[in-house]
């Protein structure tokens, strides 16, 4: 990462992302928070092409920390969009439809950050982790964008809180998974119905 000092304020401004992190000034402009957007990322509990588990490195992750979202196309998805920790290590993608909408403004230089705005799960070994992100929106005011809407809350999702009731039901599922008593897919549904 390199660094300099930013000419308005004096912060050290952070050259990754091309402007002040303090004071927002970018090659003599003022860039403004255009919009901010919690969404949820997908995809925490499969693991990456290089065989890596989500799970373990979402486990080192922390409320807050900073992300960063890589345009990745692949052929299911060509707007598919890696939301990686700094040091790489991937986490899961953007949902498909905010995807569809952040791909082309991080093709086109804007100014996106990212940071774990929730970590929710992993009360037992059958609860998966989950993450939120806050995605921060900058412009300059010389291109014209557009409101995204897809996937968007105006607030991070609440955590919720599993009774003991729900640990046990959670439990006896994944006994009967383990069993061959239901279905892999049989035992996502019920989960998630737990869950949600």
């Amino acid at each position: 990462m390199v660094q300099s000092t930013c000419p308005k304020c004096g912060a050290q401004m952070d050259t990754q992302y091309g402007f002040c992190t303090l004071c927002y000034y970018k090659e003599d402009k003022m860039l403004t928070i255009f919009q901010e957007i919690f969404t949820k990322v997908v995809g925490t509990n499969y693991p990456n092409d290089d065989g890596s588990s989500r799970q373990k490195i979402l486990a080192k992750a922390k409320e807050g920390d900073t992300v960063i979202l890589i345009h990745h196309p692949i052929p299911q998805d060509m707007n598919a969009i890696r939301v990686c920790r700094e040091n790489g290590e991937q986490i899961g993608h953007l949902r498909r439809g905010m995807a569809e909408e952040i791909a082309p403004l991080l093709d086109n230089g804007i100014k996106i950050t990212a940071s774990i705005a929730h970590i929710t799960g992993g009360h037992n070994k059958y609860d998966n982790l989950e993450c939120s992100v806050l995605l921060t929106i900058f412009t300059d005011g010389t291109i014209e964008l557009q409101h995204i809407e897809s996937g968007v809350t105006n607030e991070p999702p609440k955590p919720k809180k599993l009774t003991l009731v729900d640990m046990k039901r959670l439990e006896k599922l994944a006994s009967l998974k383990e069993q061959g008593i239901i279905t892999k897919e049989e035992f996502d549904l019920k989960k998630k119905q737990i869950l949600d």
